[in-house]
C-alpha cells in the first residue's frame, strides 16, 4: 500500500513538472481551448462588448470554475463556490480592465481583444492541469497590469 501511494505521488510530481515547468519567467501549459469550446454549443450565453466568442468563453469559464452548493439548515441559501479562485478572480479583473480600457480609448480595441483572448484561452486551458506555479505568481500581484503581465508569460503548447 505504501509503495502504491509513493508511486502515485511520484507520478503526480512528474506530471506537475511536465505540465507546468517554469523555465525562467515563462510558464508552459497544454492548450485545451478547442476541447472546452466543443461543449459550448448547448450553452446559453449573454453578450460581451467584444463579441459572441468572448461571451462564450466567459460563460465557459464561469461554468467551469464555479459551482453552486445547496443550503443547509444553518445557512438555507445556496452558496457559489469557486475552484482555483486566484485564476478565476484574475480573469474577471482582466475582463473588466480590458473592456474599460477599450471603452475609454486607453487601449486600441484590437489590442484589448487580443490580450483578453489570450487570458481567456489560458484560463480555459489550465483548469484541468496542476497550476500551483501560476497561482503563486498571481497571488503576488494585485493590480490588473501586474496580473496581465503574469498571463502574458504563459505559453500554451
Amino acid at each position: 500500500m505504501k509503495k502504491q501511494v509513493f508511486f502515485i505521488s511520484i507520478l503526480t510530481l512528474i506530471s506537475a513538472i511536465i505540465c507546468a515547468k517554469n523555465s525562467g519567467d515563462t510558464l508552459y501549459f497544454d492548450n485545451r481551448v478547442s476541447q472546452a469550446m466543443t461543449n459550448s454549443q448547448e450553452m446559453l450565453v449573454g453578450s460581451h462588448q467584444f463579441g459572441e466568442t468572448f461571451a462564450i468563453k466567459m460563460a465557459l469559464i464561469s461554468d467551469i470554475y464555479t459551482f453552486t452548493v445547496a443550503g443547509d439548515p444553518t445557512s438555507p441559501g445556496p452558496k457559489t463556490t469557486i475552484q482555483k479562485p486566484v485564476i478565476y478572480n484574475g480573469v474577471k479583473k482582466l475582463n473588466t480592465y480590458y473592456r474599460q480600457s477599450a471603452k475609454k480609448k486607453l487601449m486600441d480595441e484590437a489590442t484589448a481583444k487580443k490580450l483578453l483572448n489570450h487570458v481567456l484561452d489560458v484560463a480555459l486551458s489550465v483548469y484541468p492541469q496542476p497550476t500551483a506555479t501560476l497561482e503563486s505568481e498571481l497571488r503576488k500581484h494585485k493590480s490588473a497590469e501586474q496580473i496581465a503581465e503574469v498571463f502574458k508569460r504563459v505559453v500554451l503548447r
